[in-house]
């Protein structure tokens, strides 16, 4: 047998490509102002949901979407990509207790991250799918993201 060959040189790495460009923002939901304080000291009712998502979504003769069952959360989440999205669900009114702009019936089915809804800083009352998984979390109202209209 013959005599092993040295090792050939190694190729060289291509250069690497560059980035695109980011996409951009959707608008963003909110809530009113809290109401004033009752007689004898007592907190005031809480603002109603608003914003410019809850508003364009009003001005086209829908609301921001309810999600009654797992089909049809499932289903909504298939079409999002991207970043965080609201959908109708909040506690504005009274806190923990959730329910539906579009017609202010509780919240039964839920699919809420881990650890949520938080309440984080007192000043969460907004539902919206979770950047990248999809979950509920709960959030200020007033953060710009996508946001879901549908028609009843």
């Amino acid at each position: 047998m013959g005599e092993t060959g040295l090792p050939g040189l190694k190729g060289e790495h291509g250069e690497k490509g560059i980035n695109g460009d980011m996409g951009t923002t959707g608008q963003k939901g909110a809530i009113g102002d809290n109401g004033q304080k009752g007689a004898g000291g007592e907190k005031g009712e809480k603002g109603s949901v608003g914003g410019p998502g809850f508003i364009d979504c009003q001005r086209k003769g829908e609301f921001l979407v309810k999600i009654e069952d797992a089909v049809e959360n499932w289903f909504l989440k298939s079409f999002v990509s991207g970043g965080s999205v609201w959908i109708g669900a909040h506690d504005s009114t009274r806190e923990s207790r959730f329910i539906w702009v579009s017609d202010n019936t509780p919240v039964t089915f839920t699919d809420w991250s881990p650890n949520q809804p938080d309440n984080w800083r007192n000043g969460e009352d907004c539902v919206h799918f979770l950047s990248g998984t999809y979950k509920w979390n709960d959030a200020g109202c007033l953060h710009k993201m996508g946001y879901i209209c549908e028609k009843h």
